[in-house]
């Protein structure tokens, strides 16, 4: 695995754990940016939307559009992954 494979995945773990502390287990995407930059996961906006979207597909989290931003909410799938209760390729390292 390559050291940016690692970065992936800790930063996807990292949305999904976030998101498990968050109040009613959902934030807005300008949260989760700021969340994850204090956690040293400074990236693209465009590399964080190809995060959301690969959380999402693999039905991690859920996206919805309110007020023109995404608010982020976990799956229960997501936090099992969160947790480590679950292996999810792209997630894990």
């Amino acid at each position: 695995m390559s050291f940016q494979d690692f970065l992936n995945q800790d930063r996807r773990h990292s949305i999904l754990k976030i998101l498990c502390r968050a109040p009613q287990a959902e934030l807005n995407e300008a949260v989760m940016e700021t969340a994850l930059q204090s956690l040293g996961h400074k990236v693209a906006y465009e590399c964080f939307l190809a995060d959301l979207q690969f959380l999402q597909t693999n039905q991690l989290i859920e996206l919805t559009m309110m007020d023109g931003l995404r608010i982020l909410r976990i799956t229960r799938r997501g936090k099992d992954a969160a947790n480590n209760l679950s292996k999810i390729k792209g997630v894990h390292s």
